[in-house]
């Protein structure tokens, strides 16, 4: 079933789809409806993003509102780009002020220039940036994995942990592409919330375990590719 969030977005592209031949049959005599039409859809991603604490994907729907209205703004002399980057920048900076603190103090911790990895008690925190990381766990009382991405490439392979029932990953990505390689009897739940981004699925699910692994990510131009092992 479609949740609230998935109806109001297609309603938003279906009224921009109507503005849009409306205007091509002659019955708009300027381009302003559609533009806010798709303001109120950027403006509505951003709002909940920023509820979600989700800074990237806060800061790139009001640039492109921006850019829509830079000739109302008096900044037509900026080009798209220009504030296409300074969004980018601003998304960096703020992101490593804001940092999410997630797990409290950890009994292990490696440092890694942009990387970083932490695990205790079956609990992981890996976290990377400009960089690429492969991490291979390890872990008989597996509890949760949370991975924070930004501009890298992340690869976690999880056929060495083990848990009784029920697991969970937190995914955290921004501008990213992240890898998991998942025993393909484990059962799959997913609860993603995806902006410019996509989900690729390899190898089958057969799912005939008893585990029980969630997959909750805040996902803004990346990908999450899962790899059934």
């Amino acid at each position: 079933m479609k949740n609230k969030k998935s109806v109001f977005i297609g309603l938003m592209f279906i009224l921009a789809a109507l503005g849009m031949l409306l205007k091509g049959l002659g019955y708009l005599e300027n381009y302003k409806l559609i533009k806010i039409i798709l303001s109120g859809l950027l403006l509505y991603t951003s709002l909940d993003s920023l509820i979600k604490r989700n800074i990237f994907a806060t800061i790139f729907p009001l640039a492109l509102i921006t850019i829509i209205f830079s000739k109302e703004l008096g900044i037509n002399q900026l080009s798209s780009w220009t504030i296409i980057m300074a969004a980018i920048f601003l998304s960096i900076g703020l992101s490593m002020i804001f940092k999410k603190t997630r797990m409290g103090t950890f009994g292990k911790k490696k440092n890694l220039g942009s990387q970083s990895y932490e695990e205790e008690d079956g609990v992981f925190n890996i976290e990377a940036s400009f960089s690429e990381t492969i991490k291979y766990l390890s872990s008989e009382n597996f509890k949760a994995c949370y991975l924070d991405s930004s501009f890298a490439s992340m690869r976690v392979y999880l056929d060495n942990v083990n848990f009784e029932e029920e697991a969970s990953i937190h995914i955290d990505a921004s501008f990213s592409t992240v890898e998991l390689y998942v025993p393909r009897n484990w059962q799959l739940v997913m609860d993603n919330d995806l902006s410019f981004s996509n989900i690729k699925e390899k190898g089958r699910n057969e799912g005939l375990s008893n585990k029980k692994l969630y997959i909750y990510g805040n996902i803004s131009f990346a990908g999450l590719e899962i790899t059934y092992i």
